[in-house]
């Protein structure tokens, strides 16, 4: 099984795509605060 993270942001009233992360991919977002993450992480 691969884990998947979508991530969304809320601007000037649309949700728009900000990540799409699978696996051992890494998403980095800095809004609301700093964070990594790594999907295929989460089940270890």
């Amino acid at each position: 099984m691969t884990l998947e993270l979508t991530a969304w942001e809320l601007r000037a009233g649309t949700y728009e795509l900000m990540a799409h992360v699978a696996g051992d991919e890494e998403l980095r977002a800095t809004r609301p605060f700093d964070v990594t993450i790594r999907p295929g992480l989460l089940l270890d």
